[in-house]
């Protein structure tokens, strides 16, 4: 119960994880995106509709600029204003009245052919008669003229120009509106009044808008919207422009912009749409929200799958783990079967418990070596008390003869190597210090064998100064001696050889004796390799070995023929041997 528990919020916390990890980058970025979207949409309108509103403010004024030159020439050029004047009093024309009439209607019509948004021109001086010009002719007052007169009679005491929107007549007896332009003329006694077509003008002015969610409404100083129109309809009796605030609605759900012509007096209002401008912007948030449900469901899914996945990984660690403490086999896994993690964990694993195992062995290693240094000092109680008998029998021996014997040089030499061998065994020498006091060992034998065997020496001056165990030499010459020498028919030869090679010390021990055959090797080496197989033959060979592996994991190599004789090779780490 407490495993599956333990297992459940593993589970859940692992899911927790991968959820936040999952979704915070997701909506952090999602949010950024559409923030920036919104302000730089924001920021574009900001830029570019005060300058869309300013050409269009600028085409007006261009296209009313055009008109100045005839509203100048009849305003300042006297010539100009005195024929009008003639023509509107006169009531019978002379041939040379017709005459100037037909050239002023005529460039009346000149300029208003050449302007497609322009309707017509009038030109009215004070006059008994009721006449005005226009570029039909000269027309007499009617009551469909009252419309623009009675607009000219009320300002011309107030205003130098204005517009206005002016009901006109057509031919065809159908009325319709114009945007009509009023300039008083010789100090308010006359007015020229050019009436434009607003669709004509509206087109004009809007090319190049596009539709993009925009809608343009110009108003005059009356409040009379001249052209375009408000997005909404407005309630009846709703005063727009000026300093009069716009409706709520408008301010809602557009975005608007103004601009005022100091030359018209017309105020010019563009409204953007923000359902249109921002559709961008509400589609990247639908599809935000869209992707935002699609990760979160396939984010779930793989969030459970994975954290699944790893719950079993985990566990199976676990169970690789108690396997190892109960001392079961481990689990196999494969290459088709284990992921990457899988496979990684085991090795690990196996690395951990392998280090553990070398772990034991060395802890073995101590202990035997601490043994066999106690049993070391143990058996050194037997060489004192042989040391202090071998010292009597000397000095008997000198008593008997009165003088040095032979029998005297051996125990001498006898009593050096028990000496040197009751030193400290775990204190090393010097290769030149191991092979001086093998000279008293091979001073006994050479008494008791006589022309039996010779000793060689082949040393570097280098290797001399190396570090080596104590008595690592003698174990192995007195192996030669009797196993390989002693049984020949001929004298033999023993050669000791030290060198530094590839960093290393390397002391072999050679004879020219009997051999070995090669089972008979084979059962040695063996013997050897088991360090735990202690026999009562080959005691001192085992010895050196057993203490080479112990100190520097190095076992003796015996290479051996029933030609050649036989050699031991001992290979010691320079740097463990230097001084």
């Amino acid at each position: 119960m407490e495993e599956l528990t333990m297992k459940r919020r593993f589970f859940l916390k692992n899911l927790g994880g991968f959820l936040i990890l999952l979704f915070i980058p997701v909506i952090l970025m999602g949010s950024l995106s559409i923030y920036l979207l919104r302000e730089h949409i924001k920021k574009n309108l900001d830029n570019e509709i005060p300058v869309l509103l300013k050409q269009m403010e600028s085409k007006v004024d261009l296209l009313t600029d055009e008109l100045d030159p005839l509203i100048y020439s009849l305003d300042i050029d006297g010539q100009t204003s005195y024929v009008a004047k003639k023509l509107l009093d006169s009531v019978e024309m002379t041939y040379t009245d017709i005459f100037l009439l037909k050239n002023f209607s005529d460039q009346l019509s000149s300029i208003r052919n050449a302007r497609d948004y322009v309707h017509s021109i009038y030109i009215y001086f004070s006059n008994d008669h009721g006449y005005y010009l226009s570029d039909t002719g000269k027309r007499t007052l009617v009551q469909e003229d009252q419309f623009w007169f009675n607009t000219y009679l009320e300002h011309k005491g107030q205003y130098g120009s204005w517009s206005s929107l002016t009901p006109l007549i057509l031919p065809d007896g159908k009325s319709q509106q114009f945007i009509s332009f009023f300039h008083l003329l010789a100090n308010g006694d006359g007015v020229i009044v050019i009436n434009l077509l607003p669709q004509q003008l509206e087109r004009m002015v809007t090319e190049g808008l596009g539709s993009g969610g925009h809608t343009l409404a110009v108003m005059n100083g009356k409040k009379e919207l001249l052209m375009g129109q408000f997005p909404i309809e407005l309630p009846a009796g709703t005063i727009v422009g000026g300093n009069t605030p716009l409706p709520k609605i408008l301010l809602k759900n557009y975005i608007t912009h103004f601009s005022h012509s100091e030359k018209t007096g017309w105020e010019f209002y563009l409204f953007s749409n923000k359902k249109v401008i921002f559709r961008v912007y509400r589609n990247l948030l639908k599809l935000n929200i869209i992707l935002l449900v699609f990760t979160l469901v396939a984010g779930i899914v793989i969030s459970v799958v994975t954290t699944s996945r790893r719950t079993q990984q985990v566990y199976r660690i676990i169970n690789i783990l108690k396997a190892a403490e109960n001392h079961e086999p481990l689990v196999e896994i494969t290459h088709k079967d284990a992921s990457t993690f899988d496979y990684i964990i085991q090795k690990i694993i196996n690395s951990f418990l392998q280090q553990s195992y070398l772990k034991a062995q060395l802890d073995a290693r101590k202990y035997k070596l601490k043994t066999a240094q106690l049993m070391a000092l143990q058996t050194q109680l037997n060489p004192h008390f042989l040391f202090n008998t071998l010292e009597t029998i000397n000095w008997k021996v000198y008593q008997l003869t009165n003088q040095p014997n032979m029998v005297n040089r051996m125990i001498e030499n006898l009593s050096d190597l028990m000496r040197y061998s009751l030193s400290p065994p775990e204190e090393p020498v010097t290769l030149e210090d191991e092979i001086d006091h093998i000279q008293a060992y091979l001073f006994i034998q050479t008494c008791r064998y006589k022309d039996k065997f010779s000793v060689g020496f082949n040393t570097s001056e280098e290797s001399l100064g190396m570090l080596v165990p104590r008595l690592l030499l003698q174990p192995l010459i007195e192996n030669a001696l009797y196993h390989g020498i002693r049984p020949l028919d001929r004298k033999g030869t023993i050669t000791v050889e030290s060198l530094i090679t590839e960093g290393q010390l390397v002391i072999r021990i050679m004879d020219d004796g009997v051999g070995m055959d090669v089972p008979t090797l084979e059962n040695l080496n063996r013997i050897l390799q088991d360090q735990d197989d202690f026999r009562d033959t080959h005691i001192g060979l085992h010895n050196v070995n057993t203490r080479l592996i112990l100190k520097y994991g190095s076992p003796l190599v015996v290479q051996s023929s029933l030609v050649s004789g036989t050699t031991v090779t001992i290979t010691i780490p320079k740097e463990e041997s230097e001084i």
